[in-house]
């Protein structure tokens, strides 16, 4: 039971996880996302709890063909979803509709939720047959307190350190491992489960320590970016970030969003200059995202002391040092620069510094955390940090052909 509760948090977690970097992480992927997930648990319930005859008489050898059915689904699951570009030709930067959010999360969340749901009941009910009650409420406590460790364990420790695929791979062999010595307590009726589930696990650990892990790995990641050169790809606290190569031009993402792409000279000067030249003597400049590119080039134009660069997540600074800090705009390593890896808000909360100008390269807000720096709270707080003639400049996306009262 503690086992089926962290296999299921962890899946979450490194599924919607995944999820987002193809389908952008907004407010209605992830409801789409968590509506998936329910149903396909729910339907393993409802047909677990209608199998009563074969529950009652074949339980636990259910209960352990479960967990080998997931110890394969769940790398499975994942794998769909970074192949679900090539699966259903999405053009990379394209945002997916509906309908090809619901065909990808059905094909990878719903057979292994479908599972896990059927395992609950039947392993609620042994454990009610095995007590001699007939209550099954401890079953609940005990797949409870492992959703628990699950989502403490990976949503904290796990993703800081391996990738999504590692920690599915990481959840499959322990769901083998678990299935191989259920089936060792069950005595001989079992013996053939436990054969199963040692080619499992035997399989598990030579691909492991083959390699073959890793390059499934890696062939997933470069199938999911194909069309350009793929020059790193990450996992962080903060979700994906990826560096990619075409024709000369570097673009970053984050979670699937174009973070920041470089050399492009006229959005760096459009960005930068319109609000340095405003301000009769910048010289205190704060850049809120995108200080990869070109803008801090632009910048350093104009005879400032100091530039804060505020990035969220370190991940990115860290992969732009090491694979952009050869390029001709890279300039993170003047001394005039300061990298600061926090978040906008909260920096502004807990920092005294006073600035000439402000610049904010971000996308637009189409998600819930980077909607929060388009608000008027945030432009308040932002305000108490500018000199009295202090500018702030921020994108705003447009379209010629149309205009609304805002």
């Amino acid at each position: 039971m503690i086992t089926i509760g962290v296999t299921a948090l962890s899946g979450q977690i490194i599924l919607i996880r995944e999820f987002f970097t193809i389908f952008y992480g907004n407010e209605l992927s992830i409801g789409l996302v968590l509506f998936l997930w329910l149903l396909g648990g729910s339907t393993g319930a409802y047909c677990g709890g209608k199998s009563a005859a074969i529950v009652r008489d074949r339980g636990f050898s259910t209960v352990i063909a479960g967990h080998l059915l997931v110890s394969l689904a769940l790398p499975a699951a994942l794998i769909i979803v970074r192949l679900a570009r090539c699966i259903f030709g999405i053009p990379l930067g394209e945002m997916p509709g509906i309908p090809v959010m619901m065909a990808a999360g059905i094909m990878s969340f719903f057979p292994l939720n479908f599972i896990l749901g059927f395992m609950f009941v039947c392993a609620a009910k042994e454990h009610a047959v095995e007590a001699d009650t007939g209550r099954i409420a401890s079953a609940y406590f005990f797949e409870s307190l492992g959703a628990v460790a699950g989502g403490i364990i990976t949503g904290i420790a796990l993703v800081r350190y391996f990738n999504n695929f590692t920690v599915a791979w990481m959840c499959g062999a322990v769901n083998a491992v678990i299935a191989f010595a259920a089936a060792g307590m069950a005595g001989v009726v079992q013996r053939r489960w436990r054969v199963a589930a040692g080619i499992v696990g035997i399989a598990f650990l030579g691909m492991t320590v083959t390699g073959i892990q890793k390059m499934i790995d890696r062939y997933t990641i470069e199938r999911k970016w194909q069309g350009v050169t793929l020059l790193a790809s990450r996992d962080s606290l903060y979700g994906n970030v990826s560096i990619t190569a075409l024709n000369r031009q570097y673009t970053v993402f984050s979670n699937g969003l174009i973070a920041s792409s470089a050399p492009d000279p006229l959005t760096a000067e459009e960005s930068v200059h319109f609000a340095m030249l405003n301000c009769p003597l910048p010289q205190d400049v704060l850049v809120i995202g995108g200080g990869i590119g070109d803008a801090i080039q632009e910048i350093l134009k104009y005879p400032v002391h100091e530039i804060d660069y505020v990035e969220l997540d370190p991940l990115i600074i860290r992969l732009a040092r090491r694979y952009l800090s050869g390029q001709a705009f890279f300039r993170l390593n003047d001394r005039r620069v300061r990298c600061v890896e926090a978040d906008a808000r909260f920096f502004l909360k807990t920092t005294d510094r006073m600035y000439d100008v402000v610049i904010m390269n971000l996308p637009g807000p189409s998600t819930a955390q980077i909607n929060r720096l388009y608000t008027r709270e945030f432009y308040e707080e932002l305000a108490r940090h500018l000199k009295p003639a202090g500018i702030f400049s921020f994108p705003v996306a447009s379209s010629e052909n149309y205009r609304s009262e805002e």
